[in-house]
């Protein structure tokens, strides 16, 4: 009786303490936002947000885990039901290099900045939102939200710090997805470079495709569109494309069709010796014809100085 007593003792012992673990250990939640730098899962994000009749409060926590630790930002926002921004506090890293410990609250048309200790005050422009930097993500579908409910302005001033601007790309229905069809949007400005943002019919974002401060591609998604992820990349990229050859179409060149420049110093991709000087490169239509010291040039061609300066063969 005794042993068999000893036995039944300890299953009770083990089978509370495990029970105790349980409680004690509920289920993470599951993220808002799941983030990948090159389609490899870095992080994750999780929001919590409240509604009423005045407006919206919103926590988020921001996690990175990638780099052998781990790197975490904690932010409240408060805005009223046009998303107008009434407060903002963040605390953490949003990098391996960098911290932040931001406190901003709107107070009529005066915003007062705490920001690592020093407290500053700034009249507020027009139109405004608060934000810093690119995480955590909750804040740019906030900042979306804005823009919509205030007639998508071509500018918005961000607080303590900078402008972004936003415009709608077209739409893409995802396969699969029950023929859900997510809204594009191109933001500039909250972080290097454009990013490529979709949003679905109830204005939360669904994805997106930016960079990040070391200029490596960062793709978040909403885990129900975590399947689409390699079609938000293509579809960011195809637009990037676009953006470039709109930008190369604006570029005026110096001199087109035949011309020569002289006293050049040319690099060589092709080689790793060192940079060639004082030479001259002839251009006939467009394209390279001639390069070297002792070049005869046909009468009266146009000639530009490149002294001083570096060329680069076209890729």
């Amino acid at each position: 009786m005794n042993s068999l007593s000893g036995r039944v003792s300890s299953s009770l012992i083990i089978f509370t303490v495990f029970a105790l673990s349980t409680i004690a250990s509920p289920a993470e939640p599951t993220p808002t936002f799941v983030i990948f730098k090159y389609q490899h899962i870095v992080g994750k994000e999780i929001d919590d947000c409240h509604h009423d009749a005045k407006g919206r409060r919103c926590h988020s926590h921001f996690q990175l885990d990638f780099t052998g630790s781990s790197i975490s930002l904690d932010a409240d926002i408060e805005t009223d039901k046009s998303f107008q921004p009434i407060s903002y506090v963040a605390k953490g890293q949003n990098s391996t290099r960098s911290y932040i410990d931001l406190n901003i609250a709107i107070e009529g048309q005066r915003a007062t900045f705490n920001e690592s200790g020093v407290t500053r005050w700034l009249s507020l422009p027009v139109k405004f939102f608060t934000l810093q930097q690119d995480v955590p993500i909750l804040t740019q579908e906030l900042l979306l939200g804005y823009w919509h409910s205030h007639g998508r302005p071509d500018r918005i001033s961000i607080l303590p710090a900078g402008e972004v601007r936003i415009w709608q790309r077209g739409t893409d229905q995802l396969p699969g997805h029950a023929g859900e069809r997510l809204t594009r949007y191109t933001v500039h400005g909250v972080t290097w470079g454009n990013e490529t943002v979709w949003l679905n019919r109830q204005g939360e974002i669904a994805a997106l495709v930016g960079g990040d401060a070391e200029e490596d591609r960062v793709e978040v998604v909403r885990p129900r569109y975590q399947s689409a992820l390699k079609q938000f990349v293509n579809r960011a990229g195809a637009d990037a494309v676009a953006d470039l050859e709109a930008a190369s179409m604006k570029a005026r060149p110096i001199a087109t069709g035949t011309f020569a420049l002289t006293h050049a110093t040319v690099i060589n991709p092709e080689s790793d010796a060192a940079a060639l000087r004082d030479l001259t490169v002839f251009v006939r239509q467009g394209k390279i014809d001639a390069v070297g010291r002792n070049i005869t040039l046909p009468a009266n061609v146009r000639t530009l100085d490149a002294r001083c300066k570096l060329l680069l063969p076209g890729l």
